[in-house]
């Protein structure tokens, strides 16, 4: 099954995300914010990655690109961006 981590500092909004991935058969898992993702990422190897970009401590343009430097992740990985405008 894949897992994939969501990242988002509301958790009404990590909630309705695992709803809609969890009626998909995808397993989820939460992270509070950039800093979080990356103690994630290290520990379980998502699949895939659905994150806020506007968190405290570490936003998630910042952690895409701590991850996109991180070799053991870079070179297998791709990284997207979806924005909804306002």
């Amino acid at each position: 099954m894949p897992v994939v981590l969501i990242v988002d500092d509301e958790p009404d909004i990590r909630e309705s995300v695992q709803r809609w991935l969890l009626s998909g058969g995808m397993s989820t898992c939460f992270a509070s914010d950039g800093l979080d993702c990356l103690t994630h990422v290290a520990k379980l190897c998502p699949d895939l990655i659905v994150m806020d970009v506007l968190m405290p401590r570490m936003d998630g343009i910042t952690a895409i690109r701590e991850l996109r430097n991180d070799s053991k992740f870079a070179k297998d990985s791709d990284f997207g961006a979806v924005s909804k405008p306002g």
